[in-house]
């Protein structure tokens, strides 16, 4: 009797665990690992088994919790060996996770090196597409923006060269020249996030701004410090250590007026500058990632139409989570800018973009793509 009960229980865990999966609300994106969950509408029939095994382990009851408290204690363990580490001057990159590292005696994280020759697949498969746009389409000028991140400062040239050998020569490129040491990344990029700070983006887009010949910049209108605000970045919340973070400092620009579209549908504003700037934000955990609330999201595709520019050129523009600080200052200088993330369109729209069919219908006159090691190396940004 007691082992039928037992039975019984087993199976009805068994059964409640898919059930409950399968009808709970799922969740998006995994804080403690900084990337997008497994859902059931990426379920794929032909590859059945693998789509249920990644289902279950994203979507798990209370996998989230357990995943942030294992990234809380390895990190107060990690933090007792980096002390010893600094004290004795072993290193100058500290380990502290996968692929990630602690500049000695600072609080920045940083990503390792990566090496060209790992990606030069990735790489062809997205700059072959670009050339064969460019190509097909004469009339569009073409413009590529590699921006030096963390993981590509120490080989940056072996990565620049290789985008100008294999990008046709009549598309104009670029890179953040500018970012050159572990030194540099401390003065543009915050201390446990991997995106630009205030001050890097606003060197990334004057840098963007003479790579399109814009016949005006945007000055820096003030500097705000968001008040009761602690800013922790991914790598922060990857690592579950919240005893390091940035104050959340941000510039803030008059920008013309301009409406805005998010996935087709019009919207107040891309982003919450407003509402942080004028200190409107009530109280915020720590896993509140305020990147993507003060500048806006990695949406399908977003559009900014600015009135007083009628008649100016259009532009699209291909890229991935690095552009949302720059994205309205961009399109500060056009009529209409499209701001396209391939690895979000065809999920958020459901239809796959026509790189063609969106060029001819919206009079496109320049093509940007600003792109870093991720955007590059990753064939989810393969232009339709």
């Amino acid at each position: 009797m007691r082992d039928k009960i037992f039975t019984a229980v087993i199976v009805c865990i068994l059964l409640v665990i898919p059930i409950y999966v399968f009808s709970r609300k799922e969740k998006d994106i995994s804080v403690a690992e900084n990337r997008t969950l497994f859902k059931k509408a990426d379920i794929k029939i032909t590859n059945l088994s693998n789509s249920l095994e990644s289902l279950f382990e994203d979507q798990f009851l209370f996998g989230e919790t357990l995943k942030k408290k294992y990234n809380i204690l390895k990190s107060r363990i990690m933090s007792l060996s980096i002390n010893i580490i600094e004290k004795s001057k072993l290193m100058n990159l500290i380990p502290v996770g996968n692929n990630l590292y602690r500049i000695s005696n600072t609080d920045y994280y940083v990503y390792g090196s990566y090496d060209i020759d790992i990606y030069k697949e990735n790489y062809e498969y997205n700059i072959n597409r670009i050339n064969e746009l460019s190509r097909n389409h004469e009339d569009i000028k073409f413009y590529v923006y590699n921006h030096i991140v963390d993981s590509t400062i120490a080989n940056q040239e072996s990565f620049n060269q290789y985008i100008r050998q294999n990008l046709d020569k009549k598309i104009e490129y670029k890179s953040s020249a500018w970012v050159n040491s572990y030194e540099d990344y401390q003065k543009y990029f915050y201390k446990t996030d991997h995106h630009w700070s205030k001050d890097g983006s606003y060197m990334g887009y004057r840098d963007i701004a003479e790579l399109l010949s814009f016949d005006n910049i945007i000055e820096i209108k003030d500097v705000k410090v968001i008040d009761n605000i602690k800013f922790y970045g991914s790598k922060a919340r990857v690592l579950g250590n919240y005893d390091i973070y940035d104050d959340f400092v941000v510039n803030e620009f008059d920008y013309p007026e301009m409406d805005v579209e998010i996935n087709y549908k019009p919207v107040d504003d891309y982003g919450k500058a407003r509402q942080y700037i004028e200190n409107k934000i009530g109280n915020c955990d720590v896993e509140t990632n305020h990147y993507g609330e003060f500048y806006g999201w990695d949406d399908g595709i977003i559009k900014f139409t600015v009135k007083q520019n009628q008649g100016k050129e259009n532009i699209l523009i291909f890229s991935n989570s690095y552009s949302n600080a720059i994205n309205k200052l961009l399109a500060s200088n056009y009529n209409e800018t499209y701001v396209v993330d391939m690895r979000n369109y065809e999920a958020q729209i459901g239809e796959k973009f026509s790189f063609d069919n969106f060029v001819k219908e919206h009079h496109i006159d320049k093509v940007l793509i600003i792109g870093n090691n991720n955007y590059f190396r990753d064939k989810n940004n393969y232009i339709e």
